[in-house]
């Protein structure tokens, strides 16, 4: 008879040799994350950034127009007396779909839920296919795809970022084995369910490149590579065919982003700041929260240094360190980050020394020649984190400031080349990983540690500009769907006022007009990324006065202006001798001003209407109609 232990050492056994079960306890740990989003449903703590106070509601204003596939003439009037419906998210995209067949509210959560499940499921296969050694070991890609799943992406851009590993598993199988119908529907799952300008064209620059230095280095032309690059960039370009048609074709259109006033750095500032985005944990759009996973990328370099120098393998010892760095920037995150700081800068200051004597061993070339391509793969991917750091600050160089001021048509374009940053992250940390793995006790404990100290953190993770899940998102302090819309309060003001809401204009202060917008208000105010120059122009007379008051307000919105917001200046809670042109204001059809903050004292052409409020949301709004 068995034993009850033999039995229970048996099961777990099979268990543990399933090669199903990481990818399973993976995407458990996925939907963990999820869900606290998805169970609080309109109450759940939302990102306000960029997302609430704009995006959202430009989706819902699309839909709410039945203009989704309008006519390139037509335009939507909701906001700012009308934008060009070309300028709109695309009618081919997957997040317009979402938005055109369920409420705001569904689509977000459902949209939400797809870009982390697909970042989870995208990663591990791209990891198990085609970084060496994955396949030996499912826990450590399980991890990795976790980890990376639990990112806090932006939502609004879809799979812009989260779904980099899915668009280069059908770009890599396309250049390994040939076309495919499997790596077509992946190409366009990406594609339609991303942002081009956001990633999608940076991505297909940097295939392009790095595809032409391998030509020029072999000789030889890789056609399938090139033929995927161009197969992507067709497809973006039919994605988002209406945008191009605005920008190359309608003359009569002229953006305010012609308008912006360019600021540059000199150079060792933006020097300074390449090495700071090593250090951060990324641009907030596409953040990558790295700190953790420096050490285990300067551990896999000094083991390839090492083994060019030396016959031992000394990798745990390392690990050893590598444990004690990690351990130190936990403690010194909660206690200073001015420790946590040195710490990188030292690991920073190793692994660029690393890097330095492997491109003098270049000069002795059986020893470089020797490189496996797991090692290649490492030092091609970290080569990449620091060459794209450098990309995105010396763009902001006053030399090149200066050059792109005088060339129109590329004034607005920012290189977002950093929102490629966390798949790169995250795959050298997998490949770093898996190249320093081996039976040593120590090393497999500093690898599974240092994975589950990841997934934990991005788990509980909370910050005001990220969309957060997990234990994160029921401690986040941002508003809900509910809090922040506040439609009890609005659908009571718009009962009051008692008129058609297309018949009239509003204005917004000391709350996003996108709240107005949100709740059916027609607004002379807005937060769009590419409007009429024209309208600009015609706005700023309305808020002049205020803007003579203040340098800081003059200079955003004159300089970028991408926020046309009736700013004010507020002095104890109060708005102290507003002064607005309120002419001006009329006649781009202003009749009504929603402020969240007191007047005082209330302007002669205003007539103050009530005071409303709610239990469910934070707002206070006082209603004032012109005279």
């Amino acid at each position: 008879m068995t034993e009850p232990s033999s039995l229970l050492f048996f099961i777990s056994k099979k268990i543990y040799q399933n090669h199903n079960l990481p990818f399973i306890l993976g995407l458990i740990i996925v939907l963990l994350y999820i869900a606290p989003v998805i169970i609080q449903w309109d109450d759940a703590p939302v990102l306000k950034l960029d997302c609430l106070d704009s995006n959202v509601v430009n989706y819902k204003m699309l839909t709410d127009s039945e203009e989704v596939f309008g006519s390139y003439d037509k335009e939507i009037d909701r906001m700012m007396n009308g934008i060009p419906r070309n300028l709109y998210p695309s009618e081919l995209s997957i997040i317009t779909l979402l938005f055109t067949l369920f409420d705001p509210v569904t689509a977000y959560m459902i949209n939400f839920s797809l870009i982390h499940i697909i970042a989870f499921v995208g990663m591990f296969f791209f990891l198990q296919r085609f970084i060496s050694g994955s396949r030996k070991n499912p826990f450590i890609i399980a991890g990795i795809s976790c980890a990376y799943a639990l990112l806090p992406y932006y939502p609004m851009a879809g799979l812009s970022v989260a779904g980099l590993p899915v668009a280069l598993y059908g770009f890599c199988s396309i250049n390994k084995d040939g076309w495919s119908f499997e790596a077509v529907l992946l190409l366009m799952l990406y594609t339609f369910y991303s942002s081009g300008i956001f990633t999608g064209y940076f991505l297909v620059i940097l295939l392009s490149v790095i595809y032409l230095i391998i030509f020029l280095c072999k000789g030889t032309i890789p056609w399938r590579a090139f033929s995927a690059v161009i197969f992507l960039l067709g497809l973006f370009i039919i994605c988002d065919y209406r945008l191009f048609w605005e920008i190359f074709f309608n003359d009569s259109f002229i953006s305010h982003r012609y308008d912006w006033i360019l600021t540059g750095k000199p150079f060792f500032k933006t020097m300074e700041e390449v090495y700071g985005m090593l250090l951060s944990s990324g641009q907030f759009h596409a953040a990558s929260f790295h700190q953790l996973l420096v050490p285990v990328v300067w551990i896999s370099l000094s083991r390839i240094l090492l083994q060019r120098i030396y016959k031992r393998d000394i990798t745990q010892w390392f690990c050893i360190i590598g444990g004690i760095a990690v351990l130190v920037l936990l403690l010194s995150h909660l206690i200073s980050g001015i420790i946590a700081n040195i710490v990188s800068q030292i690991l920073w200051i190793a692994i660029g020394f690393s890097l330095i004597i492997l491109c003098c061993l270049r000069l002795n070339k059986r020893k470089w020649n020797l490189l496996s391509g797991q090692e290649w793969t490492i030092i091609g991917l970290l080569s990449l984190v620091i060459f794209i750091s450098f990309i995105y600050q010396i763009s902001s160089w006053n030399v090149l400031i200066s050059i792109k001021s005088t060339i129109p048509a590329i004034k607005g374009l920012q290189l977002r080349f950093y929102t490629l940053l966390p798949f790169i992250w995250y795959t050298l940390f997998g490949a770093s990983l898996l190249y320093i793995m081996s039976k040593e006790k120590i090393t497999q404990g500093f690898i599974f540690g240092i994975i589950l100290i990841q997934i934990v953190f991005l788990f509980s993770f909370t910050g005001d500009i990220y969309q957060t899940g997990g234990i994160g998102n029921i401690l986040d302090k941002q508003p809900s769907f509910t809090e922040y819309y506040a439609s009890n309060v609005f659908d009571q003001i718009n009962q009051d006022i008692g008129l058609e809401q297309n018949s009239y204009r509003v204005g917004s202060i000391g709350i996003p007009p996108a709240v107005s917008q949100y709740n059916g208000f027609y607004t002379i105010d807005g937060y769009f990324y590419n409007y009429p120059l024209s309208y600009k122009e015609q706005f700023r007379e309305i808020i002049a006065p205020e803007l003579n008051k203040s340098k800081v307000w003059r200079k955003y919105y004159d300089g970028w202006g991408s926020r046309a917001y009736m700013y004010h200046e507020i002095r104890q809670g109060r708005i102290k001798n507003l002064e607005l042109n309120i002419s001006a204001f009329k006649e781009l059809g202003g009749r009504y001003i929603f402020s969240a903050v007191g007047i005082e004292p209330t302007p002669d052409k205003l007539e103050f209407k009530g005071n409303y409020s709610s239990n469910d949301t934070p707002w206070e709004i006082q209603v004032y109609k012109v005279r």
